[in-house]
């Protein structure tokens, strides 16, 4: 019951923002409404706000969990310039820099922080900086082909150690009208994780490794609502590559507001 309460007190926080927020200057006119069209970062004097809703459900060989969906508003996007745009969700935050624009390609890069914390126990301190190279290139009016190259480091000051991964995900987006975009993708990922592993009979935790190459497939589906709004649908599928039997299914919904 609690849980549902505070689900729906940020619901309607998020609508009142939403609201207070509808004004949009001159300079939206300049973003275009076709994924397949828009530039890396948004145009000086727009802003964007974003509320998802995610969804997880995951199983392997022994168990099995489902997270409902529940409502973010906490994902912020400011435009420092034409060319730089930042992006902030509390304290964690991004830059994101277009490197190149033109009308048939696209060239951007991320960088930023996304976690930080502490708790106290086998965790600690945590940072999780990330870096992202995006890159799309038109084939026709209403076909590209999209690839990102990604790479992050976990650093953990308790037992359970430090982690890193980097992937490339590739796939087409398709425009299917001036509203509608679709991109199916596939990522290679390779992760590498140190952690603790207790061994009673030592009497001792044993540091351990692992390695792993997996292979998430994902698809993406944004409807252009109006100028001043996106809704967009994810859905991710882990399997392959994955240890233990595991599945893991993650989509989620998304509203963004543009003013």
């Amino acid at each position: 019951m609690i849980e549902r309460g505070w689900c729906r007190e940020i619901f309607f926080l998020s609508l009142s923002l939403l609201l207070m927020s509808c004004a949009a200057g001159p300079e939206i006119d300049k973003y275009p409404r076709a994924q397949i069209d828009r530039p890396f970062t948004l145009p000086r004097g727009v802003a964007a706000w974003q509320i998802f809703a995610p969804y997880v459900f995951a199983s392997d060989s022994s168990d099995s969990i489902a997270v409902p969906p529940i409502p973010i508003p906490l994902v912020w996007k400011s435009s420092l310039s034409d060319t730089v745009t930042l992006n902030w969700f509390l304290l964690p935050l991004e830059l994101s820099f277009q490197l190149d624009y033109s009308d048939d390609h696209v060239l951007g890069l991320n960088a930023g922080v996304h976690g930080l914390g502490y708790a106290s126990g086998e965790l600690g301190f945590m940072i999780i900086p990330a870096t992202s190279l995006f890159y799309r290139k038109k084939i026709s009016s209403n076909t590209a082909i999209e690839g990102t190259l990604s790479a992050d480091f976990t650093y953990r000051s308790g037992n359970l150690g430090s982690s890193w991964g980097t992937g490339v995900t590739f796939g087409p987006r398709f425009q299917l009208s001036e509203f509608w975009s679709v991109s199916p993708a596939v990522t290679g990922q390779l992760v590498y994780e140190s952690f603790q592993v207790l061994k009673p009979a030592a009497g001792a935790s044993l540091p351990a490794k692992k390695t792993a190459f997996q292979l998430p497939l994902s698809l993406s589906l944004v409807w252009s609502v109006g100028r001043q709004w996106d809704l967009g649908l994810n859905y991710v599928f882990r399997a392959i590559g994955e240890q233990n039997n595991f599945k893991g299914h993650r989509g989620y919904l998304n509203a963004t507001h543009f003013w």
